[in-house]
């Protein structure tokens, strides 16, 4: 019997959709999983170590660089206009974060400056938020569903095969790898965006009602803020060198991170969304 007897049309379309929510993120864990690889992986970088000074000043100046470029971004856009209707953005700021982190990976700290490391740092930060932002234009485009079960898992496990997959790859080879995340990335962000091309944007609140949301946003921001130098904080007065594994705890903990995110998203399907994140956390 043929399979597409058992198996309804409907059903079978949307399941081979390239807009099924099961590959709908797919292009989006593949940007987190570039970061984490590239920040928390024990040999990603040539000629220096992951906890030297200048990786981790370099990774602080990313981070730096992201958020200033987030808001940048956000004063230049407006409410009228957006990244994606930009044609050429896209491939510029891929190309930019694959051969900035070939760069940082390969070559930068084999110079006697690491001002170097740091230029090519800030550029994997600023194309960091440039695709980040274009992604949320894409999914608020599609009017996309972040539900647990689907994004948790996907990010999951994609970041999880990626870091099994570099955490086994010799070093050098890892490097290349993980700069080609962001090329996958804009690959499936174009289909995704030929998916979307007749779909309208959502059509934005009104200002005054946007401005009552200011205050709610800003409480968030400083929760989280205050939460994250906590936790930066804890990390940094632990002697890494008195951890079992050294510098490969880091990488441990981005698979054991990667891992939790499978495991919870799964048991958010396996119960259809009732037992959500908020009710795990307990």
């Amino acid at each position: 019997m043929n399979i597409k007897e058992l198996v309804p049309e409907k059903v079978e379309s949307e399941i081979n959709s390239p807009d099924h929510p099961t590959r709908r993120f797919v292009g989006f864990a593949l940007l987190l999983a570039w970061h984490y690889n590239l920040w928390f992986l024990h040999d990603s970088f040539v000629g220096a170590q992951l906890l030297d000074d200048c990786v981790t000043q370099s990774w602080l100046i990313a981070l730096v660089s992201a958020a200033v470029s987030f808001i940048v971004i956000a004063f230049a856009l407006g409410r009228k206009h957006r990244l994606c209707n930009i044609p050429w953005m896209l491939w510029i700021a891929t190309a930019a974060a694959v051969i900035s982190t070939l760069a940082l990976t390969l070559f930068a700290f084999s110079f006697p400056t690491d001002l170097i490391a740091y230029a090519l740092a800030a550029v994997v930060g600023i194309t960091n938020a440039i695709l980040w932002v274009m992604w949320g234009e894409l999914y608020s485009r599609t009017k996309t569903s972040f539900s647990v079960s689907y994004i948790g898992t996907t990010v999951g496990l994609v970041t999880l095969v990626c870091s099994l997959i570099c955490f086994v790859l010799p070093t050098g080879v890892s490097s290349v790898f993980i700069a080609l995340m962001p090329l996958a990335a804009g690959l499936l962000f174009a289909r995704g965006a030929t998916i979307a091309k007749d779909m309208p944007y959502p059509t934005l609140l009104p200002k005054s009602t946007a401005n009552r949301a200011l205050k709610p946003m800003i409480v968030v921001c400083g929760t989280t803020f205050v939460a994250s130098v906590a936790c930066y904080f804890l990390v940094a007065i632990i002697p890494w060198e008195n951890l079992p594994y050294g510098e490969y705890a880091f990488t441990f903990g981005s698979i054991g991170g990667a891992t939790l995110l499978c495991i919870i998203g799964v048991i958010c399907g396996l119960t259809n969304d009732r037992l959500n994140i908020y009710r795990t956390f307990p």
